[in-house]
């Protein structure tokens, strides 16, 4: 894909691998009966991007277009155009193919965790914080040109700046590994 509008799969999957590794840490220090069931939803969070890419390509390049241009989130965008983001059709599908709540919830609020029923509010908030801390640690590649984050994410979690300047050193740490991993699984 010439015009880099195209969303590149293995910098995909490191992302979500990254956020799945941010999740986890985050989640043992705050909340750890969570911590072993937080890791799938957030490597899943951005499934819908991949269904969009492979059966809307040509509208997606739009999609991702429109945010670069206007300096919004892919998620906004992608209401945008198409009235429907990447979360809610990730949902569609879990719920489709019978994904229990434990992943399917989490990770269609991931945007919204705010919104997300009490239950899966933490892993909600969780995964958008790790995702936020995944891109700006440039780690893989989401596709989405701004990241973001909701107001007072690491309070609302309860964590402090340096458990977040320690959490993206290790994540930096483990970049390579995670490089290695992929490298090996898709051989």
């Amino acid at each position: 894909d010439k015009s880099g509008l195209g969303l590149d799969m293995k910098a995909l999957w490191i992302h979500g691998i990254g956020v799945a590794t941010v999740s986890k840490e985050l989640a043992k220090r705050t909340n750890p009966a969570i911590a072993s069931k937080i890791f799938i939803p957030a490597l899943l969070h951005d499934m819908g991007k991949i269904v969009f890419t492979m059966y809307f390509k040509q509208e997606y390049m739009k999609v991702r277009q429109f945010a670069m241009e206007n300096k919004k989130p892919l998620y906004f965008a992608e209401n945008a155009i198409f009235q429907l983001d990447h979360s809610i059709l990730s949902a569609l599908l879990m719920k489709r193919w019978n994904f229990p709540q434990s992943i399917m919830v989490p990770s269609r609020f991931h945007h919204t965790p705010e919104s997300a029923p009490v239950k899966f509010r933490h892993q909600a908030l969780i995964i958008n914080l790790a995702n936020y801390l995944t891109q700006k640690a440039g780690i893989g590649h989401s596709g989405n040109p701004v990241p973001v984050t909701i107001k007072n994410a690491p309070k609302k979690i309860g964590v402090n700046e340096s458990v977040l300047r320690l959490t993206i050193d290790q994540l930096k740490r483990k970049e390579n590994d995670i490089k290695e991993f992929f490298r090996i699984t898709t051989a």
